[in-house]
């Protein structure tokens, strides 16, 4: 399965203005120095978002408020295959 990096998402899109659903599905990883991941199933939307809070992280690039530094967010069309293939992995 493709996830997205902060460098180079060919295919998605990253939102400044759009508003994130809350709900998180697994896999949900997180580290210690600002660090981890999660998808969020939408109704129109499938996020995936990465915690950008590390030191050397670029804190101007976060779009998802997250209580602390901020996250990454980026985007693509909700479509039921990939909602699927995100649940079998998770």
């Amino acid at each position: 399965m493709w996830c997205p990096t902060r460098s180079s998402a060919p295919s998605c899109e990253i939102s400044c203005s759009a508003k994130i659903p809350s709900a998180r599905l697994r896999p949900w990883s997180r580290s210690p120095n600002g660090g981890g991941s999660w998808w969020i199933l939408g109704t129109e939307w499938i996020w995936y978002v990465q915690n950008n809070g590390g030191d050397g992280d670029d804190w101007s690039v976060s779009n998802v408020r997250t209580g602390g530094a901020g996250a990454v967010g980026w985007r693509v069309p909700y479509t039921a295959e990939l909602a699927e293939q995100i649940r079998r992995a998770a």
